[in-house]
């Protein structure tokens, strides 16, 4: 069993407060860091590096991204053997390629989790424009932060605050609206402009596979509460240089229809 928190949209959980539960519980932590890539917790470790185990997701929504992958950060030394064995479809193949011995076989379960050459050079390429990556989504962050945090102000919207001291990878912004309607019109009026902003996760419990489980919108209020007004932002690095003024002109205006002069 585990315990596994999430770092949404790129900023750190609290793994102060979420590592003694696990103790507690005698859970193995594991991070789903899958959106913080070259984010750093506020003790200046990058994310994914102070866990037994994470994850980082190399999806095409990502910073960094190859179509599909991902990679398992194993910080146990204990558990890196193992994890060369499930890599390499249960082998012990990782044992000859570092000479140890001769032959290899099948010592455990395990899948083909190896990354295609092809879809490692593109992920590559990008590993080595990683600063550059995070500083072209920077300035898409900052300029939603001008553009909302007057209405944030004025009450009509909550936007993301990092815990002071983390560093964030720009991956996602999003805001919170102050009802469920005011987040229908501002997605409504985004179509008419052809801006692609979306709206969050739908909560898991709610699907099917949740009702089959037994799960209760009620079970979750604050969850379906949020899901409800949450509203993701576009944000990929090439919006920087390339229609950044047209989103932002066309969502000032949709924000003024809805709240007025703020």
């Amino acid at each position: 069993k585990m315990l596994l928190p999430i770092d949404y949209a790129g900023i750190p959980c609290d793994l102060d407060r979420i590592r003694p539960i696990a103790q507690r519980h005698g859970l193995v932590l594991m991070v789903d860091a899958a959106q913080s890539f070259g984010s750093k917790t506020k003790d200046g470790l990058y994310c994914g590096a102070s866990t037994p185990l994470a994850t980082f997701s190399f999806h095409e929504t990502k910073n960094l991204g190859c179509g599909e992958g991902g990679a398992l950060i194993v910080n146990n030394p204990d558990w890196i053997e193992r994890a060369h064995f499930l890599q390499e479809k249960g082998t012990n193949r990782k044992l000859v390629i570092d000479g140890v011995i001769s032959k290899y076989g099948w010592v455990d379960k395990g899948s083909s989790f190896l990354l295609a050459d092809m879809l490692a050079a593109m992920l590559f390429a990008q590993l080595e424009r990683t600063d550059e990556i995070t500083a072209l989504r920077g300035k898409v962050t900052a300029a939603y932060e001008a553009l909302f945090s007057k209405f944030e102000k004025a009450g009509c919207l909550t936007m993301p605050h990092p815990p002071e001291g983390v560093t964030v990878n720009n991956h996602a912004f999003f805001v919170i609206f102050d009802s469920a309607g005011s987040r229908q019109t501002f997605l409504a009026r985004m179509r008419d402009f052809k801006v692609s902003a979306y709206i969050g996760y739908v909560p898991l419990h709610s699907f099917a596979k949740g009702r089959e489980l037994g799960y209760k919108p009620e079970d979750l209020p604050l969850t379906e509460e949020l899901a409800s007004r949450i509203v993701r932002l576009p944000l990929y690095a090439d919006l920087a240089n390339d229609g950044l003024d047209y989103v932002i002109d066309s969502m000032g205006q949709v924000l003024g229809e809805l709240y007025g002069a703020v």
